[in-house]
This record gives structure tokens, sequence and C-alpha cells, in this order.
């Protein structure tokens, strides 16, 4: 591969993580390559937008990673350094049931293709997927770590756990310079208003604004492990530029409630008592009842990658409220 090829090639560019993603290597002098889908949802507009607010410049691709001859084609064009494979179909719990074929099909097979296309075309080309702490659930055990028993229970768990099965085949049979990104919960301003961390802020801003009087939430005491999106972005760059090929857990360790959420979220907005204001509705609580404690252990990315969080959890929500309050609701 010739020394001044710098391109990149970033699935799901136009997501929280392919943005924050894009700007890093951007800055760095990389050539970003941005695959997505061809009808783009109303957040990755918004991210489009703030990537071109940034200056940050991306030569996009549109394409479908389910034809292995569309793949292959596009790998053979860029001949990428490496490819972040981010790009996934998620899903609510309200969503599951009907999406779950498509879940299946594109989480995994757009893994194989791009994998398949990476062998036939170029080995040297470094792949790293992003995988997904759901595959522990119904797990017991934790703090969790790359050697944790998988127990998926969903079709999107499920699928991520398929599609880092298959990249640890293609490392361990062809010793492609592969390798998997365990990502806890992650949130940041980029984040879509389809999750969590979006509607509670943008709820509790209506509260301010005298447009609702009530936070609609699930289980207010559901614990989860925060990290800011801008620090996985940081652990993925690390990834991209070690010599090893090592699956990593990405996580920041620690645990807050979603009640520790909502409660920062106010006193920064503005909002008293908010306690009082919320009210708990039973059909979004998830029917998974699992005792599963999601947190994850990242020995093994802080001490060979000497990776750091920057970004506290106050901050990360911070920045979501200054941001929505901003751009969104323009207060500010």
């Amino acid at each position: 591969m010739s020394k001044l090829n710098k391109n990149i090639l970033i699935t799901g560019v136009l997501g929280q993580d392919g943005s924050f993603l894009a700007k890093k290597l951007f800055n760095k002098g990389f050539n970003i390559i941005g695959v997505h889908k061809k009808k783009i949802s109303k957040n990755s507009k918004k991210i489009k937008n703030y990537l071109l607010s940034e200056c940050i410049q991306i030569s996009y691709v549109t394409i479908d990673l389910l034809d292995i001859y569309e793949t292959s084609k596009l790998i053979k064009k860029f001949n990428p350094l490496c490819i972040f494979h981010l790009a996934a179909i998620h899903a609510s719990s309200e969503e599951i049931i009907e999406k779950q074929n498509k879940i299946i099909q594109f989480n995994i097979i757009s893994t194989f293709n791009l994998l398949n296309s990476i062998l036939k075309i170029n080995k040297k080309i470094k792949f790293i997927n992003a995988s997904s702490c759901l595959i522990y659930e119904h797990n017991l055990s934790y703090p969790q770590n790359e050697l944790t028993k998988c127990n998926p229970t969903s079709p999107y768990a499920l699928s991520k756990k398929a599609s880092m099965d298959l990249t640890k085949y293609f490392r361990d049979k062809y010793h492609l310079r592969v390798a998997n990104a365990i990502l806890y919960n992650h949130e940041s301003y980029n984040r879509s208003e389809n999750f969590f961390s979006s509607k509670i802020i943008k709820q509790i801003i209506e509260i301010k604004i005298k447009k609702r009087k009530k936070i609609i939430i699930g289980n207010i005491n559901e614990k989860k492990d925060w990290t800011d999106a801008r620090d996985v972005v940081d652990a993925l760059y690390l990834m991209f530029k070690s010599k090893n090929n090592q699956d990593y857990t990405i996580a920041s360790g620690k645990i807050k409630s979603i009640k520790d959420f909502i409660i920062i979220a106010s006193n920064i907005i503005g909002v008293k008592d908010i306690e009082k204001k919320i009210k708990i509705e039973k059909k979004i609580i998830k029917s998974n009842k699992s005792k599963t404690l999601l947190i994850g252990n990242s020995k093994k990315i802080i001490n060979n990658l000497k990776w750091k969080r920057s970004i506290s959890f106050f901050r990360m929500i911070k920045d979501i409220v200054d941001h929505k309050l901003e751009n969104e609701f323009k207060l500010k």
C-alpha cells in the first residue's frame, strides 16, 4: 500500500460516532470517505450540516452494504488504510418485533461483505467493527471485559455478537488486521432524538418553557455505564493507530442511574423539584427483566493503548443541554 494513501472509510458516517470520528481523522490529515444510506434521517441531515459547519470535508458515498458487488467495488476504488464499520440498524423495545429481520440481515451481512472484500482486495486494510455491550444481556457477572461470556437475547444483540464473531473468524483464519470495539452506553449532542438522552433533555427543556408538565419515563432507577461519544472516538482512533489487532472494551467503568441523569440535566436547565414532575409510564419499561448490570472493564485499552477519558458525566450532559438550547430551541 502506498505511503501516500490517507483514505479512511467510515460506514455510518452520519451517525453520532461517525461524525466525531470523521472530524477527528480529518483534522489529523486523513481523507474521509463516508458511507451512508440513500434515504437519510432527520438527525443525519442535522449531522451533515454540523460537519459542514465544522468545515469537515467528506467524500460521501451511497451504496448498499448488503450488495457484495457494490461493497467490493467501493473498497477497490478507495483502497483505504482503515475501515470503521459503525453502520448498524438499531431498535428500541417498541420497534424490535417489526424490525428484527432487517436488524439481523443488515448488521451481519454488511460486516461479512466488508470483511470478504478486504480478504479479496487488500489484506493490509485495517478493519474496526463496532460491537455493543448488549451482547452480555442476561449475564450476571460484572464488570464485563473482553473475556466475559456473551449471552445476547434480542435480535440487535444477536446481530452484534454474530458480527463480532465474523470479525474474529476472519482475523484467526485469514490473519486480517481486524478488531472489535465493544461499546457501552455513550452519548453526545449528536445523538439521534430516538435515544434516551436526547428525549429526556428535550422534555425537561419543554417543562422549563411551559410546553409540558411532566417527563414521561420508564424505569427511573435503571443504571448505565455512560461515556461521552468523543471519548469513545478517541479510543477508536487509538485502535486504528495500534499495531495490534485486539478487541477492546470501551466504557467508563462507572454507573449512574437514569434518575442521576435527569437531576443533573434539570439542574443545568433550571427546573426545580424535577422528581415531582416525573411520570412513570409502564408501557415504555422494557419487557426485558434482566438483572444484568452492564458495566465495562476497560483496563485492557487503558493499559495497552493508554486511553484516557477526558469528559465527565456532568460535562457530557451539559454539552447536550447547551447544544439543544442553542440549536433546537434557539434559547441561547
